[in-house]
Parts: structure tokens; sequence; C-alpha cells
């Protein structure tokens, strides 16, 4: 068979080239340029996507060959124009469930059980295979609180052209749909159940518990103080953890003092002071507005308990991560400063005790950049009126340190010294 050099092979085309001009200049058989991307009509659409094709083959010497591509077992469909129907079809529940690998046998279990439940579509949790086999890791991506798995729909399949099986489970309580197919909060987390956040951690490591390759963990805001549990209390379990803005607790000093009045109360009242909590408004407004303009599924109507039970669970994810110290999953964090949403103090207490900027990654969008808290997909953002250029920054920075260990630092921070 013919073979070809890596440059010569970023080289030969101009793109976008049809994969057979690609066979025909590369000197290339079919054979060795079958196409990784199932859904771009048998195009190449540049060098990115060249420097992918050929770092999902193996090269042997100075040559290429491919490994077996595996085709979507499902793909999603894109959202409609009009903002009353801007959600996603649902997947085909059984062939995703089909295409999970013999080797997670817990997370097929688990996604099998999810389709016999009332769920908003875009919220389900869903898995997707490597399209290339063997896979050369499994990424778990762990999304914001009050939002939903849609939040990673681009960067599931970034990562699944990669090499890496991907598993994007819902968060604690979250997706749950009533009757009418809006967002049922009732199922997540009060402020007296706290404690379901620390068993939903523990259940996440068993799904992946012996799995045969590395394990990466990304979550982001709520899914953020997941991952550094899961750092922390089953790094044996788990490779590394990145933590986008990770909600361990409210910036808001209001909310924090509420939250300490309800603590006191707490003793005194065997655990039911802080039902108050319930019975306050969430201070963030933004899931209900962008409800309204753009179709975002997830849940609007959480309230205070809800904070205050997500917020309980990151002070003991801090009070874990100090405990396991540098035995802790390696951690890479990205935070901006554009937004107010997270404590800061929080998350620096606990790079510091992973063993700082030594072996953890911590990168700070300055506020100039007008990054939002919520980062990581292109969709949100450019509805939100976001730079939707900042997701690819930051799926640059995650993959870099998924694929090589590599963490990113920087601009000039004293978080995590």
């Amino acid at each position: 068979m013919p073979t070809v050099t890596r440059r010569e092979f970023l080289n030969s085309p101009k793109a976008p080239l049809p994969v057979s001009q690609l066979v025909k200049e590369a000197a290339l058989t079919p054979a060795a340029v079958q196409q990784a991307d199932g859904d771009n009509n048998g195009r190449i659409e540049g060098r990115a996507e060249l420097g992918a094709l050929w770092d999902a083959g193996i090269s042997k010497g100075d040559t290429f060959e491919r490994t077996q591509v595996v085709k979507p077992a499902f793909s999603f469909a894109q959202p409609v124009a009009s903002p009353e129907a801007r959600r996603l079809a649902a997947v085909d529940h059984a062939a995703m469930v089909a295409a999970v690998p013999a080797s997670y046998p817990k997370i097929r279990a688990t996604l099998e059980a999810e389709g016999k439940l009332s769920m908003q579509p875009q919220c389900r949790s869903f898995f997707v295979p490597a399209q290339t086999q063997p896979a050369r890791g499994m990424v778990m991506l762990l999304h914001g609180f009050s939002a939903g798995t849609w939040q990673y729909e681009e960067y599931a399949q970034r990562f699944a052209k990669q090499g890496y099986d991907v598993y994007v489970p819902r968060l604690e309580g979250h997706g749950h749909a009533r009757a009418d197919g809006t967002g049922d909060v009732s199922k997540i987390p009060s402020s007296e159940e706290a404690g379901r956040w620390s068993t939903y951690s523990a259940s996440l490591a068993d799904q992946v518990k012996g799995a045969k390759v590395p394990v990466h963990v990304v979550g982001l805001s709520g899914g953020g103080a997941v991952a550094m549990n899961l750092a922390a209390r089953f790094p044996g379990a788990i490779t590394s953890s990145t933590l986008i803005d990770p909600f361990l607790g409210p910036a808001n000093e209001q909310a924090k003092t509420v939250f300490r009045i309800t603590d006191v109360l707490d003793r005194f009242t065997f655990g039911q002071g802080s039902r108050v909590l319930g019975l306050l408004p969430s201070p963030f407004k933004t899931a209900k507005r962008d409800l309204q303009t753009w179709g975002r599924e997830g849940h609007f109507d959480f309230n205070a308990g809800h904070l205050s039970a997500l917020s309980e669970f990151g002070a003991s994810s801090v009070a874990a991560i100090e405990n396991s110290g540098t035995r802790s999953a390696p951690m890479q964090v990205i935070t901006t400063a554009a937004e107010n949403v997270v404590d800061r103090e929080r998350i620096a207490r606990s790079v510091r005790a992973a063993g700082g900027l030594a072996r953890n990654g911590f990168f700070d969008f300055p506020a100039d950049a007008k990054a939002p808290h919520a980062m990581v997909s292109r969709r949100e953002m450019a509805a939100a009126g976001h730079d939707p250029a900042i997701a690819d920054r930051v799926f640059d920075m995650i993959f870099r340190f998924v694929d090589d260990g590599k963490p990113t630092q920087g601009p000039p921070t004293d978080y995590g010294r």
C-alpha cells in the first residue's frame, strides 16, 4: 500500500477537499483514509481535521495507516429556528444504549433505567462511543446546575472524533419532566438533602470502576463541584478532573450570610431550620431568561434551598480535597473574572491543598475576555450574546490536559499558589 509522511499528508490538500481527491493527491488507497467524520459529506475541512484524521490512525515509523473507524450509532439533530421549539430531537435511546461498550456494564444499566423515566429530551444522560477503536480513554462530562446534558452535545462529538468514549450523565435530580413536559425541580436535592450529592458522586465512581482505559472527568459549575469531589475521594478510579468555574459556594455575600444563619438554626432544630430556604426564590435569573429567549431546557424555578444543598456539598468537597492533598487526582481549573457567581476563595483553597500549581492547572480568564460562567456550549453562548470562540478555547485547554496531562496556567494569578 502506498504510504505518506505526516508532513506530506497535511501539506497535500487545499481545503475543503473531497476525500477522493485527497486519496489521489496523497497517493493513498481509499482504505488508508476512511473518513472519521460520518456527517461531513465526504469532505475534509482543513488542516485541523486532517491532523485529527492522522492522529486517529496508527503511525508506524514514518508512515500512516488507519485504525478501525466506528460510525456513530446516532446523531443529534440541529435545533429548529422557532423560539418555541428550539429543542433537539430526542435520540434513539435504544440505539444509544446498545452502542455502549460491554466494558461499561453499569453505565449501560444506568442508561437503560433512565429510559423508563419521564425526562426533558435535552436533559437525558447519553453516551457517545469513540469513533476510532480501541478507545484512547473515557471522558465524563458533567453539566451545570439547573441546566442539562445538552451543554455538552458539541464537546461530546469532538472528544469522540479524537478517539475517546464519552459519557454525559445528568446531575442528581436533574432532567425530570412534569406531565406537560416542563422541568420538575422537586427531584433536585434541597437544603436538608445535601448528602445526596455525595452519594451521586460515589455512584459515578462506581459506574466507571474497573474501566480498562483512563477516565477523565470534566465538570461545569455544579458539575465542577462533583468533578472535584471525585478527584478527592476516588483518585483510584479517576485519572484527572477539569473544573470549569466550579460552584463550591456562592460569591454573593448575602447568600453566604443566609446559608450561615440557617446552618446555625439547624443545630438547634435538628436540621429543620434550613427548610425555610425552600421558600426563597433563586437569586439567579438567567436560567428563566434563557428559557424564554432561546428555548433552553433544564430548570429555572429552583430555589435557595437547592442552592444551599449544592453549597454544602461544595464545602464538603473542599474539605475532602484538604484531607486527600496530593493523593487527589490532578486538576485543571478554569475560571472567569467576568462573572461573580462562584466562591473563588474556596476554589483557590482547593488548588493549594491539592499541591498547588506544581501539579494542577489554573487558568483565570481576565474580565476583559468577557468569558461567561457557562463557557462550554457554542449554542448557549451565541444565544446569550457571548463569543462562541471562548468555548473552543476552553475545549483546547481541556483536551490538552486530558490527552497529554499538561495543565494550562495563566494569566498570572495568586490563585492556587
